[in-house]
Order: structure tokens, then C-alpha cells, then sequence
């Protein structure tokens, strides 16, 4: 990977700059598009904070963008021309998220998908980043404050189409963070990282206040892409999982794994933090569903 991607491009940034993604489990439709704004605009902070927002097709969007075409799964083979239909969900978000914020007089640009900056190794459906070039998003924040940009979509070095494979948008937010030198918050509807969906009932999970790489690699893909969790862990830069309205949530790549209730114990209790061991299996339970109901699993459509 170049050093484009590690080596923070602060012109037209600060340090307080932080990207926000916006995966289908919180933009399911074009009807959550006022509060995803309002968040953002809270984010802004009245223009003090600069705010890049990766947005995610909406949910179901990309499988029918795959039915369409008569593919059987996103990892068919297709090269440029499968890369270009199935990045069209997220085009769609972030111009009507965009749209959202003229209607209501607040100005943000749109990054157009040819420069979100992040470029990919080969022009297929599961790209690997090789760099990181931000200075389009940097321009836009320095123009409007807001970035709009379309997550999972990428380019190679010639400027042919590729994407970031399944849970792309993730992996958009981290690269762009790591070379603006910004934070990281992925938005989730689950607010944060627990041993397992919480929709899907039976005994209520752990939330977890603290990760470790390893342990956030360890629970899969339920949430997090996994390689978005292996760019930031080779990139030294940590990420937060929060929800809409929200400034909690999970940091994942903490010294130690904690839960929420151990992190509330501990600081009334010591400064010093207590590690969560390991990140537990989930119970066997004969009354908890077992097909996949949670909303956050769903988010992976791109």
C-alpha cells in the first residue's frame, strides 16, 4: 500500500474533522434521510466540525440491482461492468442525501464516485486498497464543511470501476479517515458492539465499551466488515461504532476489551481498566431464533 494512505492530508481539514458511514441498518430508505442529515448536522456542530459522510445503498437496493442483472451473488465474475451496475446503489444515496441537504439550505457537496480517492488493486468486486488519495474530499470540506460520499465504490490506478466487497463502506470510512487523519465513527442501529445481535432475542448481550482488534475480528462479520477492522488495525487507527444521536458507543482497537458495565464499575471503582478476557461464544439457546433477524447483519448488502 502507498504511503498516501497512512501519511494524514490536513489541508482544508482539522484535527477535530471526523467521518461518519451510514450503512442501510440506519438508511434503509429514502425516508431516513432527515434524521441521517440531522445527524450530520449535529455532528457539524454549526460548522466547527468538518464532517465527511460515507453513505451505503439503501437496504435490499444492491440485491436488486444483482437480481436485475440476472447474477446470481456479487462475487460472480464481471469485472468493471458488474462493479459499475452494483456501485450504483450507493451513487443513489449519497445524490438524494445530498439533495436532502439542499432542500433544507445547508450546503454540502457531493463527491462524485470517480474521486472518493480510494484506490483499489484490480477492477473486480472484492478490491483491495493499495492508496488513499483525499484531496477531492479535502477540497469539498474546505468548500461546503460536508462531504457527501459514496461508500464501497472504488477505482484502479487506470480508472477503471471496482469495489470494496461485501460491507465496503466500512473499509471506504477507514481509509479516508487514516489519510485525512480524522476519526472514525461507523453508525450502526445498534449503537454499539455486542456479543450478538440484540434483535434476535433470548438473553441480552453484553455491550461492549471496549474492543481490541483481535476480539472485534473474533465476533465476524455481524457488524463490522472484517477487513475494514484488519485496514485499521494495520493503520494504527482506532474506530467508533455508534447510533444515531449518539456519542458513545464502541471504541474498537482499545488496549483491552471491556464491557459497558465493567467500564461504569471500574471508574467508580479504580483508574485502571479491567480486561474482558476474550470475546465469549454466544449461548446455545433452544428458544433463540436461528435464522438471521437483526437489522445491523443486513447491512452487508454493500
Amino acid at each position: 500500500m502507498s504511503d498516501t494512505i497512512t501519511k494524514p492530508q490536513t489541508r482544508g481539514a482539522t484535527e477535530q474533522t471526523v467521518v461518519l458511514k451510514f450503512g442501510s441498518s440506519v438508511l434503509r430508505s429514502p425516508a431516513d434521510l432527515p434524521r441521517v442529515a440531522a445527524e450530520i448536522e449535529r455532528r457539524h456542530d454549526r460548522g466547527r466540525t468538518p464532517v465527511v459522510a460515507i453513505v451505503s445503498a439503501f437496504r435490499g437496493r444492491t440485491d436488486a440491482l444483482l437480481a436485475g442483472a440476472g447474477t446470481r451473488s456479487r462475487f460472480d465474475p464481471g469485472g468493471p461492468a458488474l462493479a459499475s451496475l452494483l456501485g450504483a446503489g450507493e451513487i443513489e444515496a449519497s445524490a438524494l442525501l445530498a439533495l436532502e441537504f439542499e432542500r433544507a439550505g445547508i450546503h454540502a457537496e457531493l463527491v462524485p464516485p470517480e474521486r472518493v480517492g480510494v484506490i483499489a488493486s484490480d477492477a473486480c468486486i472484492e478490491g483491495e486498497p493499495v492508496q488513499t488519495d483525499p484531496r477531492w474530499v479535502l477540497g469539498a470540506l474546505g468548500r461546503a464543511g460536508v462531504a457527501v460520499v459514496p461508500g464501497f465504490v472504488s477505482r484502479t490506478r487506470d480508472g477503471r470501476p471496482a469495489l470494496l466487497g461485501r460491507g465496503g463502506s466500512d473499509l471506504t470510512a477507514v481509509c479516508l479517515a487514516a489519510a485525512l487523519g480524522a476519526r472514525c465513527v461507523l453508525v450502526k442501529d445498534t449503537g454499539a458492539v455486542h456479543e450478538w445481535d440484540p434483535a434476535e432475542g433470548g438473553p441480552a448481550p453484553k455491550r461492549f465499551a471496549t474492543l481490541t482488534f483481535e476480539d472485534a475480528l473474533a465476533l465476524g462479520d455481524r457488524v463490522i466488515q472484517p477487513r475494514a477492522i484488519r485496514w485499521a488495525q494495520r493503520l494504527g487507527r482506532p474506530f467508533t461504532v455508534a447510533g444515531l444521536g449518539a456519542d458513545g458507543g464502541t471504541l474498537v482497537g482499545a488496549a483491552s476489551t471491556t464491557t459497558a458495565d465493567e467500564r461504569e464499575t471500574d471508574q467508580r471503582e479504580t483508574d485502571e481498566p479491567r480486561a474482558f478476557a476474550a470475546v465469549p461464544a454466544r449461548p446455545q439457546n433452544e428458544g433463540r431464533a436461528s435464522h438471521q433477524t437483526g437489522t445491523a447483519r443486513s447491512e452487508h448488502a454493500s
